[in-house]
């Protein structure tokens, strides 16, 4: 008995190893916090400089007379 191959179904699977596999392996995980005090600012970046995460924004501002980052 011959086994027929569905060319469509193969097809697909390969598109979707092309578009989504790389997308997996080289997505990065990331952190974003908002309304810190400086304190807080600076054990935040401390804690996920430790565990690898590097920075690589920060915006500043001052909220009601008490800098906000």
């Amino acid at each position: 008995m011959k086994k027929t191959v569905n060319n469509s179904n193969f097809m697909t699977k390969l598109f979707m190893a092309f578009v989504f596999l790389p997308c997996a392996l080289f997505s990065q995980a990331w952190i974003a916090r908002h309304g810190m005090s400086s304190a807080d600012y600076q054990t935040a970046f401390t804690t996920n400089a430790n565990n690898g995460y590097r920075l690589t924004s920060v915006n500043g501002y001052s909220s009601n007379g008490s800098e906000q980052y």
